[in-house]
């Protein structure tokens, strides 16, 4: 199949409502522009191709990606991000395959790009998984149906957790145009939970701001609930926090003072008892750790507007805080840079 034959299958696959050619070009690489959750289109050059048996010893383990040969390098194209994406539609429904192409602009030797047998028949079966291979690049498989998902994790540059992918997909299904619409907003919603998680845990160096504790027992929490209304999911939203201090804070058992990042504990709190009890009461630092970069820092305005939108500091906090709560205007995604 010519590879102009195989870019119009793709376009066919996922949706001529999602997904736009701008230039052809031989489809190495086509230029199109992808429609994301947020109604926003964003460009690609797709270097496009399909995938077939490995060759090398290996298959009935991997399939490969067809690519033109020699002389043929990944295309940089201004204004527009590099991928490969492959078609794989052996033995049953389509499956496609996608990499962020950046690093192998202008390599002109034959290239490669293998993707795991076992995985592709789970991303026909779940509707997606990914695979990091030998040099350590990303590939991703998934159906047609969820390329804007993909591409929207180029956009945010985090990938939605698989796990909480595949209850989404399981829940709602990919058989109606609803469903899979569904399934798009709700990946996108992942995939920027996990860049937020991704920016705030660089930014403490993976330690718990309010203990220290770190070994991947650690999380980002919003200091403004993502739940509350423009809850930007920046940096200086965000905190760092082992699961049980993430536990305390969400439930209103910890309290932060907005101008000096001062951890208070409820007195329901302080009255417990027992061994593992007291140890986690002395862990807890008197004040937030700070984290790497003074840019970084979590915002005043964030507390006081999770106090308003908690209506109010708890009873407990220091008498000074209690009242002449001012008004604060909160930040939106539009008008904070990413760090």
């Amino acid at each position: 199949m010519k590879r102009t034959e195989t870019l119009a299958k793709l376009v066919a696959l996922v949706g001529a409502d999602v997904v736009k050619v701008i230039d052809e070009r031989k489809a190495w690489p086509a230029i199109v522009s992808v429609q994301i959750a947020d109604e926003t289109w964003h460009d690609f050059a797709l270097h496009v191709g399909t995938l077939g048996l490995s060759y090398r010893g290996r298959d009935d383990r991997e399939r490969r990606f067809q690519n033109p040969g020699k002389k043929n390098p990944v295309v940089d194209v201004p204004g527009t991000k590099p991928v490969i994406v492959g078609i794989w539609d052996e033995g049953g429904p389509p499956v496609l395959v996608a990499m962020d192409a950046a690093a192998r602009i202008g390599r002109e030797t034959r290239q490669s790009l293998f993707a795991p047998l076992g995985l592709l028949i789970e991303a026909r079966e779940h509707g997606w998984r990914e695979h990091v291979n030998e040099h350590g690049e990303h590939i991703f498989m998934f159906v047609p149906a969820l390329l804007p998902t993909y591409a929207e994790t180029l956009v945010v540059g985090a990938a939605p957790e698989v796990e909480r992918l595949d209850d989404v997909i399981e829940t709602a299904g990919l058989e109606t145009p609803a469903a899979r619409e569904r399934v798009r907003i709700v990946g996108s919603r992942l995939s920027r939970d996990a860049r937020f998680r991704k920016h705030v845990l660089a930014a403490y160096n993976g330690r718990c701001a309010m203990c220290g504790l770190n070994f991947n027992f650690v999380e980002a929490a919003h200091i403004l609930p993502a739940t509350a209304p423009a809850s930007p999911d920046h940096v200086t939203n965000g905190l760092a926090l082992c699961r049980n201090h993430h536990v305390a804070f969400d439930s209103g058992h910890i309290w932060v003072a907005h101008d000096t990042l001062h951890v208070h504990l409820s007195p329901a709190l302080l009255a417990i008892t027992g061994d593992a009890s007291e140890s986690f009461l002395k862990s807890t630092r008197t004040s937030l750790m700070p984290p790497a970069s003074a840019v970084m820092n979590p915002s005043p305005a964030m507390f006081q507007s999770r106090d308003q939108h908690l209506s109010g500091p708890p009873p407990w906090a220091p008498a000074e805080y209690i009242v002449g709560l001012p008004e604060q205007d909160t930040d939106t995604d539009e008008d904070l840079d990413e760090p």
